[in-house]
C-alpha cells in the first residue's frame, strides 16, 4: 500500500479555496441541514485535512440521496 504524502501548499490552499470554514462540527450540521432544506440538495459535512475546520460539499447526486431517505 502506497503512503499518503502531505499535499503541496499549492494543493493544500487549493482545496480550501472558495470554501466557508466552520469551526464547529455541530454549526456546520446546522447550516447544512438548513441548506438540505431550502435546496433540496444533498450535501455533507467533512473534515478537512488541510486547515482542521469543517466544510460543506456535495457527495453524491440528488437522485441518489432521494433513494436513500425513502
Amino acid at each position: 500500500m502506497a503512503k499518503k504524502r502531505k499535499p503541496s501548499e499549492e494543493v493544500a490552499a487549493a482545496q480550501c479555496y472558495g470554501k466557508h470554514r466552520y469551526d464547529s462540527a455541530v454549526l456546520a450540521h446546522t447550516v447544512a441541514k438548513q441548506q438540505r432544506r431550502r435546496e433540496e440538495s444533498c450535501v455533507v459535512v467533512y473534515r478537512c485535512q488541510t486547515c482542521a475546520g469543517w466544510h460543506i460539499g456535495n457527495k453524491r447526486p440528488k437522485s441518489y440521496c432521494k433513494e436513500r431517505e425513502e
